[in-house]
């Protein structure tokens, strides 16, 4: 840390201050407005412990929304970073593999004897193929960066930390998510229930890049801005004495594709919205609750 001058804060310091660097609380106050208005539960820094270090973090956001009827829950772990236009990410895509085609779930059932009620009794499923949340993603992001020029040479500058710090506590929050869902079906006092979690990153508008390439390295039209993308992740994640779960991919959203998001969920403006079935394929779930009855 530099050495601080000894003259004390004033009032407008203060104001200069949050004028310079308050971007990113204002985009996640932003991100919290619009997960209440479309009727998510949300709840903006709060803390919780990371399952693997112990230690405790804080989040930006987390927002879920419950189809009770059919005890379906999604659950959103969300960072927002206030890029800007001359410093936007760049995110480098190959082609979807076979095996990057999929989506798990956390299944949570009634014990099948009544005297183990205090163990969790819960599963992953993965939903892979024509069940995958993903199956028409046709490009996925393998490496991301920042880019910009230096002020005098013009020349070109490259980093990635505060991205990758920022998409890394959306997955331990997410993995937190993750550890609690074992639990629904006890707290919602059902026979079973079904949660999915997505880990998010918001950016502002304009500040999100793609480059295609082909599996042999080769570029594949030019760059082009876009609104969202999906990092395959891939990463297994174990809990001791509750459930094993794989987190496929990381959304990243630009707010305005953020928006478009969160209105896909069944509200007035769009009532017969599908995206439950997509998240929690019928059939699918039809056969896990079936399992159980037997």
């Amino acid at each position: 840390m530099p050495r601080l001058d000894t003259t004390p804060i004033t009032q407008q310091d203060i104001k200069d201050y949050l004028a310079s660097t308050g971007d990113d609380f204002r985009l996640e106050l932003e991100v919290y407005n619009i997960c209440k208005t479309f009727n998510f539960e949300a709840s903006h820094g709060g803390t919780y412990q990371d399952p693997v270090t112990k230690k405790t973090r804080q989040y930006d956001i987390r927002a879920s929304r419950v189809r009770e009827q059919d005890r379906f829950k999604v659950q959103l772990a969300i960072e927002c970073k206030c890029l800007k236009p001359y410093f936007p990410l760049l995110v480098y895509q190959t082609p979807k593999a076979e095996n990057e085609n999929y989506h798990e779930i956390v299944f949570s059932y009634e014990p099948p004897d009544p005297s183990l009620h205090t163990i969790p009794t819960a599963q992953n499923e993965r939903f892979a193929g024509k069940y995958s949340v993903y199956r028409d993603v046709k490009f996925v992001g393998k490496s991301t960066v920042q880019i910009g020029k230096t002020e005098q040479k013009k020349e070109f500058t490259g980093d990635d930390s505060e991205v990758f710090d920022k998409w890394s506590q959306a997955l331990s929050s997410a993995d937190d998510l993750i550890s609690q869902s074992a639990h629904f079906r006890e707290e919602y006092k059902t026979k079973w229930f079904f949660a999915a979690t997505v880990p998010i990153l918001v950016v502002p508008d304009n500040t999100l890049w793609t480059a295609d390439f082909s599996e042999d390295g080769v570029q594949v039209g030019a760059p082009k801005q876009a609104d969202e993308v999906i990092i395959y992740i891939g990463k297994d994640y174990w809990h001791p004495g509750s459930i094993s779960y794989t987190i496929s991919y990381l959304h990243i959203y630009t707010l305005k594709a953020f928006k478009k998001f969160i209105r896909s969920f069944p509200n007035e403006d769009n009532p017969n919205s599908e995206i439950w079935d997509e998240f929690f394929p019928y059939d699918k779930i039809q056969k896990l609750k079936s399992a159980r009855r037997t």
